[in-house]
């Protein structure tokens, strides 16, 4: 269990809160899908949810080291789109980072993993359904981002309940909160700058 354990009555709210989250995640995924598009005031929507939740199952000390993750998360992916110029788009940095802050320090690995099997096989059925060679051409592989955000909240939601097997419970890692600081003090403005700059010419 987590240190800010959640009472039953904050528990049934979290889990009406998943809902609309679930909802709007949805709704982004399929847009994403079709369009290629990330829209920021659903994903700041998102993220606003996201928090509620966190504080309403962990306690607000639970806040810090999930934002020093979404902001390591974003910065890694800005760095990426800086190298990998043709690979990832400018909204890809900020829903990465959505994505460190759904599942948190505990349960990043595991979704994570979530991510990279979606997107492979979003990829796969994206060329494979347009007769187009696998891996080779450009697909939404951005759109796996919606389904790992759910299962890093679900996750969450489980191990708060209490009845997550022991095997699963990574809690036990726990993330100093000036190291926490010192992430989000380094990432932040770094992450802003490689955003707010211009890729390089593709």
């Amino acid at each position: 269990m987590f240190p800010f354990a959640a009472t039953p009555g904050i528990s049934v709210l979290a889990l009406a809160l998943m809902a609309p989250l679930g909802a709007i995640l949805a709704w982004m995924f399929l847009r994403d899908l079709r369009f290629f598009v990330i829209d920021y005031v659903p994903l700041a929507a998102v993220t606003a949810l996201m928090a509620i939740i966190v504080v309403l199952l962990e306690g607000t000390m639970a806040l810090l080291p999930s934002f020093a993750i979404g902001t390591g998360s974003a910065t890694v992916a800005a760095l990426a789109r800086r190298v990998w110029r043709r690979g990832m788009g400018s909204g890809d940095p900020w829903i990465f980072g959505t994505l460190g802050i759904a599942a948190g320090p505990e349960h990043l690995v595991p979704a994570l993993t979530c991510l990279c099997t979606l997107a492979c096989a979003i990829s796969a059925a994206w060329s494979l359904s347009r007769g187009k060679r696998l891996f080779r051409s450009m697909f939404p592989v951005g759109a796996a981002m919606y389904p790992a955000m759910a299962f890093g909240m679900a996750l969450r939601l489980w191990n708060a309940s209490g009845t997550m097997p022991p095997t699963l419970d990574l809690t036990s890692m726990p993330m100093d909160s000036i190291a926490a600081l010192w992430i989000m003090a380094i990432c932040i403005p770094l992450l802003v700058g490689l955003v707010m700059l211009p890729a390089g010419r593709r």
